[in-house]
């Protein structure tokens, strides 16, 4: 069989691969398919169940970056075949560090901020007691 390239898919998957029983990319998208998915060949959902998902660090298929893989299998009487879907997590992995520095940074001013105006109104509300003292 030959491998067909198909155009890269929409909506957040990176990568579509199908492979054959044998872990032979049958079709994929993108150039080089079976590059980008012979370290996805071992991974098949577990027995009794029809799809699985794994989180793959600095997976060949991915380009050495962080990664989710689906991989459902699709009954053939040639034998199953697999298809997969790769999202690469850059985004993900970019917005999580951004979030992080900015809670770092901004939840001690917050709570330094938080503190100054509740001294300021507590000290305002109670100035009429002390004047009574």
């Amino acid at each position: 069989m030959c491998i067909r390239d198909r155009p890269e898919p929409d909506g957040g998957v990176d990568s579509v691969f199908v492979l054959g029983p044998r872990g032979q990319v049958l079709a994929g998208t993108g150039p080089d398919p079976a590059t980008r998915a012979a370290g996805l060949a071992g991974f098949r959902p577990p027995a009794g169940q029809d799809s699985a998902t794994r989180v793959l660090c600095c997976a060949k298929a991915a380009g050495g970056q962080r990664s989710v893989a689906v991989v459902v299998r699709a009954p053939d009487p040639r034998g199953d075949r697999y298809v997969y879907g790769l999202t690469v997590l850059n985004d993900v992995s970019n917005a999580t560090s951004a979030l992080a520095l900015t809670l770092l940074i901004g939840a001690p001013l917050l709570m330094a901020l938080t503190v100054g105006i509740a001294w300021a109104v507590t000290g305002l509300a109670l100035r009429p007691v002390a004047a009574i003292r």
